[in-house]
């Protein structure tokens, strides 16, 4: 955990079955909560079976590129988060993206950043812990 109001929580899944354990474990720790999640991808990983994981504890996503030639651009994850049926903006940057995620879970809410070890070192700098 990263911050505490609004809690932010940092997770290192980058692959469908971190991002399984990731699920399971925000739906141990915040039963009927929904998530706003950070998030950025390396395009080469298995992005649909991820989505599948988070998808059904997610208020919204925002999507960001994180600092990787291999990275998903964030308007790409968006459009296929939304082909999904799931809420999903973009943002430029990923100090955009925590700002962004922050309003959108606003005070009493959660947000989760994951899908890429590179995009949680920006966040931890960004939040300054």
């Amino acid at each position: 955990m990263l911050r505490r109001d609004p809690i932010f929580i940092a997770d290192g899944g980058h692959n469908p079955q971190g991002v399984s354990v990731a699920a399971e474990s925000l739906k141990a720790h915040f039963p009927d909560r929904k998530i706003t999640f950070l998030i950025g991808i390396m395009a080469d990983k298995d992005i649909p079976h991820m989505i599948e994981q988070i998808g059904p504890i997610a208020e919204s996503f925002v999507t960001v590129t994180p600092n990787n030639p291999r990275a998903m651009q964030a308007e790409e994850l968006a459009k296929l988060l939304q082909e999904h049926g799931l809420n999903a903006v973009s943002c430029r940057s990923v100090q955009e993206g925590v700002s962004k995620a922050l309003e959108q879970s606003g005070s009493n809410g959660i947000v989760c950043a994951l899908g890429s070890l590179y995009l949680l070192g920006d966040v931890r700098s960004i939040l300054g812990v």
